[in-house]
């Protein structure tokens, strides 16, 4: 399965977890711009995992835009987000933008990212896309 991770990060938080899951997952990692946008190219990826930070209890601009210019190209998506207050809805908006419901979602704070207890999320996370 050819896998991408798409991510925004600001601070770089979303961008160690995003980083890591490529390391564990052996996959292409991509930036999302803050303006502008990736356009994915045809069938090349088989499901793309698409990784932002929660502000104001939902996924970035810069996320929403990737998933929203790129819905109709990403055969199979999952979701992650970092935070530091209350995610709520954020993957349902999430899976608003792009119209498809995810195989698997992971939220996950900033300090959890590279213990014991994150890579035991983030591995369970990966479980669940590779099935």
């Amino acid at each position: 399965m050819k896998v991408l991770i798409a991510y925004y990060s600001l601070t770089g938080t979303t961008k160690k977890l995003a980083g890591r899951m490529a390391e564990m997952l052996k996959c292409d990692v991509e930036r999302i711009p803050m303006f502008g946008g990736r356009k994915l190219l045809g069938d090349k990826y088989d499901l793309v995992i698409v990784g932002t930070p929660i502000w104001l209890y939902s996924p970035t601009f810069p996320a929403s835009r990737f998933l929203s210019k790129n819905k109709d190209k990403m055969p199979k998506v999952a979701f992650f987000c970092t935070y530091q207050t209350s995610i709520k809805k954020s993957f349902e908006k999430m899976e608003r933008k792009c119209g498809k419901k995810p195989v698997a979602v992971l939220q996950m704070m900033g300090p959890e990212i590279g213990t014991d207890a994150g890579d035991q999320m983030l591995k369970q996370f990966i479980e669940k896309i590779q099935k």
